[in-house]
């Protein structure tokens, strides 16, 4: 009686570790389908002033010569729309609204996202649900307008006195130093969104940026830190470090890549039919005022010194061929223009790893690279040195 006492307690036992193992696998089950991410995305929107009208959906490297990803539709009579997709990883996006002045940027992953806002503010948007799209909030809020600006106004005060004054010398001092300025604390904030979210599309993006200021040992030693984690396998990463690569390897001292672009006319041009004289390979565009206001200094540069052995060879990054033209007749640019109207996709910027411009390379006559980013009067003082 006893020993059947016990074999139905073990029985017992044995059932309710069976159940028990049972229930926590169906647990587990049911835990990992509420967990699981959405195989795609899904865009909700509702903007105001949006009724019955056309909305864009765009990946944000479409260009003139290729297209990533573009969906539209219709919204209702509320102004709602939905778009559907997946996308292999984050990344930027960008929503616009038919006959709107401005589209709204938004961070993209396979998630469920709400959009909602004005459609004549599409800048100002609310979007719920992107963890990457979170993270630029939180940047946006560390690069706040009006907060710069006070900053902006406390550090020029020196440079107001120089206007005063009407000290040329004292305020060309003075704009550099807040050049430089504003650059350090821009790359201390993006340092601090990199430092906290290595894992993010977002980041890279920002290092990118980081890049655009010639800043490229700070913005190779961040990426650094991105490829540590998942985000190092992006394409974006990918293609950051390749081009970051490259623009490292264009040393002082290096051998100048040769290529060979159409001038304004069509006629193809290459850099080593200038073998024999120094050369400045000048990257710019028609839209850039920089490099707009740097284009007197290379104007005079070169009446000096184009009878001793110097000539300007200028890279164009448009991608209007009637913008670019114009802004050669306008500026009296006397010297080479080519370009490949594929605006920041030129060949030859992405050669020489230009991620911002204006940009330039000092060439001496056996094609090697002497100088770089020569800016203002340095260009002129640097050719001094050498005729």
């Amino acid at each position: 009686m006893v020993f059947k006492q016990k074999t139905s307690f073990i029985k017992i036992i044995k059932q309710m570790r069976t159940t028990t193992i049972l229930s926590l696998l169906l647990l587990t089950g049911t835990l990992a389908a509420q967990v699981k991410k959405p195989k795609g995305f899904t865009l909700n929107g509702h903007l105001a002033n949006a009724a019955s009208k056309m909305v864009y959906f765009s990946d944000g490297r479409n260009t003139a010569e290729k297209v990533f990803y573009m969906d539209s539709t219709l919204t209702d009579a509320m102004g709602r729309f939905t778009f559907k997709g997946i996308i292999a990883e984050p990344r930027q996006f960008l929503l616009q609204v038919k006959n709107a002045k401005r589209g709204a940027i938004i961070y993209m992953e396979n998630a469920n996202i709400l959009i909602e806002g004005n459609a004549d503010s599409l800048t100002n948007v609310r979007v719920k649900g992107a963890k990457e799209e979170a993270i630029r909030q939180e940047w946006m809020k560390l690069n706040d307008p009006v907060a710069q600006k006070k900053w902006a106004d406390e550090i020029s005060r020196d440079y107001d006195t120089a206007v005063e004054r009407k000290d040329s010398a004292a305020m060309k001092l003075e704009k550099e130093k807040l050049g430089m300025r504003y650059t350090e604390n821009l790359i201390k904030k993006i340092k601090t969104i990199v430092d906290k979210y290595p894992n993010s599309v977002m980041s890279v993006d920002l290092i990118g940026f980081v890049a655009t200021f010639q800043e490229n040992h700070t913005a190779d030693s961040l990426l650094k830190v991105v490829e540590q984690t998942t985000a190092g396998r992006y394409t974006q990463t990918k293609e950051l470090r390749k081009q970051l690569n490259i623009t490292l390897s264009q040393t002082i001292g290096s051998k100048a890549p040769d290529f060979l672009q159409p001038d304004t006319a069509g006629k193809l041009i290459s850099l080593s039919s200038m073998k024999g004289k120094y050369v400045l390979l000048d990257f710019w565009a028609s839209w850039c005022t920089p490099c707009r206001a740097e284009n007197p200094y290379l104007l005079k540069a070169y009446a000096r010194f184009k009878d001793k052995g110097f000539t300007i060879l200028s890279v164009s990054l448009d991608g209007d061929r009637k913008a670019w033209l114009s802004a050669v007749k306008h500026d009296n640019l006397l010297w080479p223009q080519v370009g490949d109207l594929k605006a920041a996709a030129n060949e030859v910027a992405k050669s020489y790893g230009v991620r911002g411009i204006p940009a330039n390379f000092l060439i001496d006559p056996q094609g090697k690279i002497v100088a770089k980013n020569l800016r203002g009067d340095k260009l002129e003082k640097q050719l001094e040195k050498l005729f």
